[in-house]
């Protein structure tokens, strides 16, 4: 069965959240913060960098082309830099923007999306990273900031790190969200819209 996309937010910026082996875009977005972030809580399911695409010679022409649409089928072009391709917890790449790359051709290509995962689980972590940067905007809106909110927050982040399927994280992120009405001011209800959800299910 093919996999169907829940999360229909359009995204798109110069900061982008590449595969480490195959060097795809996964997903690019215009905040930084939030590229780090998301990052750090898909650590366990995929390998990422986040790399500024400013960087490529040709991304000022190719820049609106590359969304959270089309954005699997972008390639960074090969390297021979090893820190790039070769990732361990000690790197400390890992944790910086990448800001350079070392390589002959400097020009973003286009093609059809190189991975070990089968396309459905491709397009179902797609998903969850496009709603997880979701949240991070809502936090942003929100202003989030008070201790519950903090705490709030840190429960949402365990979700995404323990739960591997998006159902599954919806329904925990839901049942979350209900918990919190009423603590917080606004965010859970936000979250409960995005989710396409209502208090009383």
């Amino acid at each position: 069965m093919t996999y169907q996309f829940r999360t229909q937010f359009l995204t798109h910026g110069r900061f982008a959240l590449v595969d480490t082996h195959f060097r795809n875009i996964w997903l690019n977005i215009s905040s930084q913060h939030h590229a780090h972030a998301i990052r750090n809580v898909f650590r366990g399911k995929l390998s990422l960098l986040v790399c500024d695409l400013s960087v490529f010679e040709n991304f000022e022409s190719v820049q609106h082309e590359i969304t959270s649409y089309t954005c699997l089928n972008w390639h960074l072009p090969p390297t021979d830099n090893i820190n790039l391709i070769t990732p361990c917890l000690t790197n400390p790449i890992f944790d910086q923007l990448q800001t350079s790359y070392s390589s002959t051709n400097v020009n973003l290509s286009i093609g059809s999306a190189t991975s070990l995962l089968s396309q459905n689980r491709q397009l179902e972590l797609q998903d969850l990273l496009l709603l997880y940067n979701r949240i991070l905007e809502l936090v942003s809106y929100t202003n989030a900031t008070c201790a519950k909110s903090i705490e709030f927050i840190d429960q949402i982040n365990k979700i995404f790190l323990l739960e591997i399927h998006y159902d599954d994280i919806v329904e925990q992120l839901s049942q979350l969200s209900k918990l919190y009405i009423g603590i917080i001011n606004i965010l859970p209800s936000c979250i409960l819209t995005t989710l396409k959800k209502n208090l009383y299910e």
